[in-house]
């Protein structure tokens, strides 16, 4: 199939090959690898669409046009830097290093990968919200998190996000429109209403 792409921010069009089994999150790394900032997220009549849905799944046919929306916020490294200073100022135990050694950067400056996990994290800021991670993982499981931020659900993961072994008994209602290509939430106490919002 053939969709076209228009860049709200500049109004240009790109067309580009696409399978219906394809996932969002993919179409939306492509389409934002030909822009001028490397940012954005797919919206359909101002809907952003969830990155772990295919194509298909969100009602994209042959010859769709669906917009590439500026996902605004700070460029992959700002956003890295602001995340760890507000992460040690709610979580005091935690060292800089620590955090530091999970990231995986790539030439092109962005973030392909993030383990986070295991370092007793216990809160998450509103910063995390502007993370855009690649096809990695973004992997925070096996921390103590009891809750996420209400705004959790704007980041970006082309890859996987873990969130299994913590301690979250609900979900911010922003994560039903979470960008992110796989999920998992095993080993938290998650009702089945939560735990369907990742699929």
């Amino acid at each position: 199939s053939e969709m076209c792409i228009r860049d709200r921010t500049d109004g240009e069009r790109m067309r580009m090959e696409a399978l219906l089994t394809d996932k969002v999150a993919e179409l939306t790394r492509k389409a934002r690898s030909l822009t001028r900032y490397n940012r954005g997220k797919l919206a359909l009549c101002d809907d952003v669409l969830p990155g772990f849905r295919t194509l298909e799944e969100v009602g994209l046919v042959d010859d769709a046009e669906v917009e590439l929306v500026d996902a605004g916020g700070p460029a992959p490294d700002e956003a890295v830097e602001m995340v760890i200073g507000d992460l040690v100022k709610l979580n005091p135990w935690l060292k800089e290093s620590d955090l530091r050694r999970g990231l995986d950067w790539r030439a092109d400056g962005s973030l392909y990968e993030w383990n986070l996990a295991a370092c007793t994290i216990a809160e998450l800021p509103d910063s995390f919200r502007f993370l855009s991670v690649g096809k990695g993982w973004l992997d925070l499981g096996y921390n103590c998190l009891k809750t996420l931020p209400e705004s959790f659900g704007q980041i970006q993961v082309v890859g996987g996000l873990s969130l299994k072994s913590n301690l979250l008994t609900s979900l911010p209602e922003s994560f039903r429109k979470i960008n992110v290509g796989q999920v998992l939430l095993d080993g938290n106490e998650l009702s089945e209403a939560d735990e369907a919002m990742a699929w």
